[in-house]
């Protein structure tokens, strides 16, 4: 898992590096916001709108239960514990990592959409977004 963190943070860094000079961090943050790529919650229950926290919410369960029930990784927990609260435990600190790392992928690929853009488009067009 170090070294998933370690590509994750060398794509983050060269990603915030490689952006014009005139976009911060927090500039970026803006913009992505402004077009909405930062849009996280949407509670409709709209059957056309494929991303809602419903189908998030329904797929998540299933991805987690396939995940942390057949996946070779987790079974191994189960059972290089030496009791049964150490591989409670290994799952619980396993789970509580993954949420942070999700986000950091998540906003890593934001990152990417405004870079992309900031190629793509003038820097007068970027900044009125």
């Amino acid at each position: 898992m170090a070294i998933i963190f370690v590509g994750m943070i060398a794509a983050f860094i060269t990603i915030i590096y490689m952006l014009p000079e005139n976009i911060s961090l927090f500039d970026a943050a803006k913009i992505a916001g402004k077009m909405g790529k930062l849009n996280t919650i949407d509670f409709s229950f709209n059957f056309n709108d494929r991303y809602t926290f419903w189908s998030g919410l329904i797929g998540g369960t299933f991805l987690m239960l396939s995940y942390f029930g057949t996946d070779q990784s987790q079974v191994q927990r189960y059972l290089g514990g030496s009791s049964i609260t150490q591989s409670r435990l290994a799952l619980l600190v396993n789970g509580i990592v993954k949420i942070p790392m999700q986000f950091f992928i998540l906003f890593t690929g934001v990152m990417v959409f405004v870079f992309i853009n900031s190629l793509l488009l003038p820097f007068s067009l970027i900044l009125q977004v």
